[in-house]
């Protein structure tokens, strides 16, 4: 096979570089074709969602080459090749086109499938979002995938839009951040020190502190005078987020938290408020939360069921991942979508979110039922202010 010409002469020079190398957040291993199409569709999704990746076929875990077995001619080569055109169109939503590249050495041949990070938030393996973490492909946590829609809504919802320069990406990134703060800063205290969003909420801050500190480096936040108070709510946050957790000490946590909010309001009041959102990025608004209400809409009848069936939890995490999501479009200048809409807005995403962590009682059904109740409540209410701020541009 070496005079064949249908391998990358270039990609094979490269291979035992690349299988020295190692698995990490960008390449990983695997010994064949999987035999279950879930093992390659979740590695591709894993990489679409995280970042451009390489996938070696024909290479052990550790590095070592054991070459492709049945793909010695063009006929047995495009009929693999017929499966990942069926995993990556079939089991992998949304769809993705990875570019491959057959290799060749000492007359093992190795298929690299070279995955693109996509440009949807999430990609899905089996209904499940997989993210890459280093070595590993593996499904996203809740809040995470929470927090890859509201990055991505964030870059498409930043300030002034229509001009994607440098200044204006600054500017959306510290607006992004600056909400997230801000949806446990308006989470009612009680809620918040209560497991799991104690330490959801701390963690959270660390993240979002670590972000801070990474703009405040920038030249433009030098140069537009602000690194030092970016730095002073990275630090306020980086407080709330090491507090020591020790018997009755909420009230002193709280403060903390509360000089957290303070900052993070005053940063944002004065950096970003008076950058009105562009006409672009209000029509993704009002399609964001047209988007949310038909989500609810479609909870709010199927909730029933979930909770007869034993899914009350699974209910309530769907329901709290869109009021997250609101919450966030909230803290946007909105006044021109309508009046009071974002008051209206952050409402009923506070709304939803609370039932994530709604307790559930021996009573008899009545607390789950409360719930079940409360989603259809929500969808009437979102589907109100649907019709209150109107179709504007779509």
């Amino acid at each position: 096979m070496n005079d064949a010409q249908w391998f990358d002469d270039a990609f094979s020079r490269d291979l035992p570089m690349l299988r020295a190398q190692g698995e990490g957040q960008e390449m990983e291993f695997k010994r064949e074709f999987p035999q279950q199409a879930s093992d390659l569709a979740k590695e591709i999704a894993a990489f679409a969602t995280s970042n451009t990746g390489t996938i070696l076929l024909g290479v052990e875990d550790n590095g070592d080459l054991v070459g492709l077995a049945g793909v010695g001619n063009a006929e047995e080569r495009d009929t693999l090749l017929r499966r990942l055109e069926g995993i990556c169109s079939g089991s992998i939503k949304p769809a993705v086109t990875p570019r491959v590249t057959w290799a060749m050495e000492n007359d093992c041949v190795v298929l690299a499938i070279t995955v693109s990070k996509g440009s949807e938030p999430i990609y899905y393996s089996q209904g499940k979002p997989y993210l890459r973490h280093i070595t590993t492909s593996r499904p996203a946590e809740p809040h995470e995938v929470v927090a890859l829609i509201c990055d991505y809504l964030s870059h498409r919802l930043g300030p002034s839009a229509e001009n994607d320069d440098e200044e204006t990406s600054f500017f959306s990134e510290l607006s992004a951040i600056l909400n997230r703060i801000l949806v446990w800063a308006e989470t009612p205290a009680e809620q918040r020190m209560l497991n799991p969003w104690l330490e959801e909420w701390r963690s959270d801050y660390e993240a979002e502190a670590r972000h801070l500190r990474e703009l405040a480096a920038t030249d433009i936040a030098v140069r537009k005078g602000i690194d030092e108070r970016i730095h002073d709510v990275a630090r306020a946050l980086d407080e709330v987020a090491s507090f020591r957790l020790t018997l009755g000490c909420g009230d002193k946590l709280e403060s903390k938290a509360s000089h957290a909010r303070d900052m993070t309001f005053s940063l944002k009041t004065e950096t970003v408020d008076h950058i009105p959102l562009s006409e672009e990025s209000l029509r993704l608004v009002r399609n964001a939360i047209r988007e949310a209400s038909r989500k609810v809409a479609a909870l709010a009848e199927r909730a029933q069921e979930m909770a007869d069936s034993g899914r009350i939890e699974e209910l309530q995490s769907e329901v709290g991942s869109v009021g997250n999501q609101l919450m966030q479009l909230s803290f946007y200048d909105l006044d021109t979508i309508g009046p009071d809409a974002a008051h209206s807005v952050r409402e009923i995403g506070l709304a939803m979110r609370l039932l994530e962590v709604a307790r559930i009682y021996m009573d008899g059904g009545k607390s789950i039922q409360r719930i079940v109740d409360e989603v259809g409540d929500c969808s009437r209410r979102l589907e109100e202010l649907v019709e209150r701020i109107g179709n504007g541009p779509t």
